[in-house]
């Protein structure tokens, strides 16, 4: 026999037993290896997993292995049955090292996963598992699967904080993470809406090896398209994570003004409770700047943020904008029992109000009038309402002549200046524009009421108006005279 039959004999051999390989693989039962995956979920967690599905590989044209309906207990006493609800799994897994026994995931996509995090009366959350049993667990742990692709469709993050009774929702529509490898740049991409707000999300993380070793990680976040990038670095050891950021942008866009017309029957202050005891979970050293900033409308330009999280304490340390002149504010948020404390201290000179509520590519509202801002407050609360309702302090607010657009005063027409103008000066409306002399405001509020005599006057071009009364912050009020 020649050397070229041989060869020809030994690759027939070859693909005859490779084909029997792969048609032993695609028709074997993998069901039979569902009790040992749910026994080492147990020993890992204390949870029972229930796989309902059946656990299937297909072979042929794309090798694959997929699950439906698979479900992981919840800790006793939670608020359902599983913490974990997994619609259908597909893992699409090379087909060379499946033949020599190896498990290599080259996508994975996760459909209608369901997830809820709690914590009980107690705040013990669920992701606290029971003690993992290690006997013999030793010697037949293998490394986990690398996987290169990974995919989330239709999935739900629900967060319940059993001691407030507070229920936060993430729904993500699409997220799609490319992680070639721990020492490769990790991209990801999400859509979906947080508490019914709409939410998109993607970016790069420099490499996994770098951010989980602590050192400087770089790192590339777009929000609705827009950038943020800069250094992370982030700290495992310890009794809680700790995370260092300093992040830079050129322009941030966050909500919009209301549009002419827009129906203000609703509450102006979100009364949706917020879970201030997460502030505890992680300490953070934040610096942001940047370019511009726009924020419901108002635009600030230089923004300089310096932030500190320690120990469910947020200290804002710093912060600074420049519109004409520079407005400074600092205080801090503490966690505590019932929401948290918030302090507040703000200062301003010479700002530019009609560039700060200009809205781009349009005419500024107010020309000139510089203002002068002077405001200390402390409140407590579990929500934006109840900080407001019980805030107390102090509030001044000077503003030098100008001239407003009072076109501005019928978009802004709930606003307490624009309402005394348009009631005392009928004619406001017919002009195009009314001079501004000058306004003060000298207010001290206390649980949320300002109750003042003479303390607003305001001077036009063609009358004097002082006004006394009531701005009531809880119920979100005013009953004003003049």
């Amino acid at each position: 026999m020649t050397g070229k039959r041989i060869l020809a004999t030994l690759a027939s051999t070859l693909l005859v037993l490779a084909g029997a390989l792969l048609l032993y693989l695609n028709l074997a039962d993998f069901n039979r290896y569902k009790p040992l995956i749910a026994e080492q979920v147990r020993n890992a967690t204390g949870r029972d997993l229930v796989m309902a599905g059946p656990l299937e590989l297909q072979v042929f044209f794309d090798p694959r292995l997929t699950i439906e309906d698979v479900r992981l207990a919840n800790m006793p006493g939670g608020t359902r049955e599983d913490m974990l609800r997994i619609g259908r799994i597909e893992a699409a897994v090379r087909l060379i090292p499946l033949l020599s026994g190896k498990l290599a995931i080259e996508r994975l996509v996760v459909h209608q996963a369901d997830l809820l995090l709690e914590t009980d009366a107690k705040g013990r959350g669920n992701w606290e598992f029971g003690a993992a049993r290690t006997e013999g667990a030793a010697e037949g742990t293998r490394p986990l699967p690398a996987i290169h692709d990974l995919q989330f469709h239709d999935a739900t993050l629900v967060y319940h904080n059993g001691v407030r009774a507070t229920r936060e929702t993430l729904h993500v529509d699409s997220l799609e993470v490319a992680f070639p490898g721990y020492t490769h740049p990790l991209r990801f991409r999400l859509s979906g809406t947080a508490n019914e707000a709409g939410l998109r999300l993607g970016g790069e993380i420099d490499s996994l090896a770098t951010l989980l070793a602590g050192d400087t990680t770089r790192v590339q976040l777009e929000v609705d398209e827009q950038i943020v990038a800069g250094k992370l670095e982030l700290q495992l050891a310890g009794t809680r994570p700790a995370l260092r950021a300093d992040l830079g942008f050129e322009a941030l866009v966050f909500g919009n003004r209301p549009a002419t017309g827009t129906s203000r029957g609703g509450k102006v202050f979100p009364t949706g409770k917020f879970d201030a005891s997460a502030l505890r979970t992680l300490d953070a050293d934040l610096r942001l700047q940047g370019d511009r900033l726009a924020v419901a409308g108002m635009a600030f330009r230089e923004p300089r943020i310096v932030a500190k999280l320690d120990r469910g304490r947020l200290s804002l340390e710093s912060l600074r904008f420049r519109s004409g002149g520079e407005l400074t504010a600092s205080g801090t948020f503490a966690a505590g029992d019932n929401g948290g404390k918030l302090q507040l201290r703000v200062r301003g000179a010479d700002l530019d109000i009609g560039a700060m509520l200009a809205a781009p590519g349009t005419a500024q509202p107010v020309t000139d009038g510089l203002v002068r801002i002077q405001a200390d407050f402390h409140g407590t609360g579990d929500s934006v309402a109840a900080l407001m309702g019980n805030l107390d302090g102090t509030l001044v607010v000077e503003a030098g002549p100008g001239t407003i657009d009072n076109a501005y005063l019928d978009l802004a027409g709930e606003d307490l200046v624009s309402r005394l103008i348009n009631a005392l000066d009928p004619r406001a409306r017919q002009e195009k524009t009314t001079q501004l002399r000058c306004a003060v405001a000298s207010l001290q509020f206390r649980d949320g009421i300002a109750e003042y005599d003479r303390r607003i006057a305001i001077e036009t071009g063609r009358m004097n108006i002082v006004s006394s009364g009531v701005i009531d912050l809880r119920s979100e009020t005013l009953d004003i005279g003049f």
